[in-house]
């Protein structure tokens, strides 16, 4: 291992290994009270950015283009679902919960399902990444992105910006108790 990959992964590795750790274990804490809905989707939040931070963290731990590509695609099941899963968080959270329904759940979740789909046959059609080169002097990939992945980092930012609204609404309908919690959370977005 040379200075630079050590380097790398000391700044990098290291840091998402222990978000992924970090999220992990707040599943733990919130399993006890996976029977509210909010708490449900909030879960399902630190999962998928638990699968984001390792499979990110493995693919700068690695030097081997291929792999680093592997971890990149896998890394797709965490990023895919994660604006998602916060929308249905903030949604449930702030009381709307006639929106949440299997319906209108499977009809978001077509993008990310596509998204992933993509990503892993990328190779065959180049809508997700154009190009990808290997830049081993700092140990990491260097992406082209391609139609796909536009579409889908819109669709991501309207579900994100969705949820803070979620949030900033919820400002307005709680009482004072419930309000610090909303600006905890619109902070900690």
């Amino acid at each position: 291992m040379n200075l630079i990959v050590l380097i790398n992964f000391l700044n990098e590795s290291f840091i998402q290994f222990l978000a992924g750790f970090i999220a992990l274990s707040t599943i733990i804490v919130l399993w006890r009270y996976r029977n509210a809905d909010e708490v449900r989707f909030l879960i399902f939040v630190q999962l998928f950015a638990a699968i984001w931070a390792l499979t990110y963290a493995l693919e700068f731990s690695t030097q081997n283009f291929e792999m680093k590509i592997l971890w990149s695609q896998a890394s797709y099941f965490g990023i895919a679902f994660l604006p998602l899963s916060y929308f249905l968080f903030t949604t449930a959270f702030s009381q709307k919960t006639d929106l949440i329904n299997p319906r209108n759940i499977a009809l978001l979740s077509v993008v990310p399902f596509i998204t992933i789909l993509l990503v892993f046959t990328n190779e065959s059609h180049h809508l997700v990444w154009e190009n990808i080169a290997f830049n081993t002097d700092k140990n990491m990939l260097l992406y082209q992105h391609g139609i796909w992945f536009w579409i889908f980092w819109t669709f991501s930012i309207i579900l994100i910006l969705a949820g803070l609204y979620n949030l900033y609404q919820s400002i307005y309908k709680f009482p004072a108790f419930y309000k610090s919690q909303v600006n905890t959370l619109l902070i900690a977005t």
